[in-house]
């Protein structure tokens, strides 16, 4: 499932590592993107199942998948987790 992946490596890649010297917040300020607006389903969750080109959603969102994502997601994006967690 894309959404697991694209979590599953900005958790291996936080937007600040502390030590390192390097900030990745504008990617992970720019991955966001792929989890709002238009991309969500009609419940404002990300669906299980879209076309990575057109971005149709062929299953709403289902336990199994946003599980992941939203272990995760509070230290990710904790705006939009709140968002999530609140549907």
């Amino acid at each position: 499932m894309l959404s697991d992946r694209c979590f599953c490596s900005h958790r291996l890649y936080p937007a600040r590592r502390s030590g390192v010297g390097t900030d990745h917040k504008a990617f992970a300020d720019r991955a966001l993107r792929a989890f709002q607006g238009k991309l969500l389903d009609q419940r404002g969750l990300i669906p299980y199942q879209v076309d990575p080109e057109t971005g149709q959603h062929y299953e709403p969102s289902r336990g199994i998948g946003n599980s992941y994502v939203l272990i995760y997601a509070p230290e990710l994006y904790p705006d939009q987790a709140r968002q999530w967690y609140a549907q």
